[in-house]
């Protein structure tokens, strides 16, 4: 029996290396390059760092902080077959889309003309919109409840997890909308104004990207969340890459900032999340970032259908309530499931995972397989249109913005991106900037 086990293990550690190499041929084939950055790379950079890499330190329990949830081996396999399927199948959508639309090629002008007068004024306009929805949202959360302050003692006597659910899942309101503006679009006015000062050199232009600036590293940081500041590092990464060397992407500027993004996590694990070191802090990080999605996948491979039968589409969205159903809280079951002292606990918790883990809990591998290579085919699309545009500050910081959207299905259902809402408030954002409405 250890000799059939090691043999598994073996075989299982050569395919593992083996299907990048399948994988990076037939983006090549695609005309999709990792050294320059676009939807298609981006989604397939992030399920192969967040979902693939971590797989054989959960296979073979190498990872401390998950050896006691992640027992069965078998189960890994298969969490590992199905986020290698779900890679093959994006990449023969990304093949189909080369063929049906043509290459990528990049945007329309090369030189990059700074915002208008108007247009700036737009800007600061939604900006101040964003930190006026930021400012309201803190006070029905209300102050004692900042998670940040929590974590930093200021505020005695309130439990850090908590305040973090009560600041996102249980959250007395619509924390999407909130979330939209006080996140994603304030983003979006951060780079817009760094993108006008870099292509414009004014002194003038660093006023509102400080103000703005600062607003948004609160908002990111208030919920002691480590992915949204990890998110927000990427994208003046990205956007720097597409100003200053047309989206070509060198490997010095890649370790310089994976360096100053793993500093600034370790950071936040030592001073937000008890780490007793930097030793322990690093460990952290490196456990969040290479297992802590696989962990999510294999948990939803033990949950359904074992205890939940297939929800045959009920997980996704159903705008207005048109449809004849409650949307199934999927996310929320899982971790319930995983975690049910914390319900007893009074903390409401969910566990995301990669976009194939939905659509196995509606309809099992099948869906996998027959929806994977749409997505792919639409992501090179929509990457496509994009291309169509002009380049300037919005058009960038569109095209940036939607990178790191589309990314987020190494961890979010496929339900997410369905009834868009957040692309089509900053399409209306960018266009109301555009064209002179704001």
């Amino acid at each position: 029996m250890q000799f059939e086990a090691g043999l598994i293990g073996i075989g299982f550690v050569v395919v593992w290396m083996a299907l990048p190499l399948l994988w990076y041929s037939m983006l090549e084939a695609a005309g999709i390059h990792f050294g320059r950055p676009t939807i298609p790379s981006i989604v397939i950079g992030f399920i192969v760092l967040l979902q693939y890499i971590g797989i054989p330190f959960l296979f073979f329990k190498l990872d401390s902080h998950r050896v006691d949830v992640v027992q069965d081996s078998a189960v890994m396999l298969r969490v590992w077959g199905a986020t290698s399927a779900a890679i093959t199948l994006l990449s023969f959508g990304f093949l189909l889309g080369r063929e049906c639309v043509g290459p990528l090629s990049t945007f329309r002008g090369t030189c990059m003309r700074p915002l208008k007068r108007h247009q700036q004024v737009g800007v600061c306009v939604m900006g101040v919109v964003c930190v006026l929805v930021l400012l309201r949202y803190l006070t029905i959360v209300g102050f004692s409840n900042i998670a940040i302050l929590a974590a930093i003692g200021l505020n005695e006597g309130v439990d850090q997890s908590v305040a973090r659910s009560l600041m996102g899942n249980d959250f007395s309101g619509s924390y999407h909308w909130y979330q939209l503006f006080m996140r994603d679009i304030l983003m979006i006015v951060v780079l817009v104004q760094y993108v006008q000062y870099k292509s414009s050199r004014r002194p003038s232009a660093l006023i509102p990207l400080a103000v703005f600036g600062s607003a948004l590293i609160f908002s990111l940081l208030m919920a002691v969340e480590k992915g949204p500041i990890a998110n927000f590092i990427i994208a003046v990464m990205l956007v720097k890459v597409w100003l200053e060397r047309d989206g070509r992407l060198w490997g010095g500027q890649l370790m310089a900032y994976s360096i100053a993004m793993m500093a600034i996590l370790s950071a936040t694990y030592m001073i937000f999340m008890g780490a007793s070191d930097i030793r322990d802090a690093v460990g952290s990080v490196f456990s969040r970032i290479f297992t802590g999605q696989v962990e999510a996948s294999y948990h939803y491979l033990r949950f359904f259908p074992n205890e939940e039968g297939w929800l045959l589409g009920r997980s996704l969205p159903n705008p207005g309530g048109i449809l004849p159903f409650e949307p199934y809280p999927l996310t929320r079951s899982v971790k319930e499931f995983v975690s049910p002292e914390l319900t007893k606990l009074g903390i409401v918790g969910s566990m995301p995972t990669v976009f194939w883990g939905e659509l196995y809990a509606n309809a099992g591998y099948l869906a996998v397989i027959i929806v994977t290579p749409v997505i792919g085919f639409a992501l090179y699309l929509f990457n496509r249109i994009l291309f169509q545009f002009r380049l300037d500050p919005t058009s960038l910081v569109l095209f940036v913005w939607s990178m790191l959207h589309y990314a987020q299905l190494s961890g979010t259902g496929l339900g997410t991106f369905i009834a868009d809402s957040n692309l089509v408030a900053v399409l209306i954002v960018l266009i109301a900037i555009r064209t002179r409405i704001v």
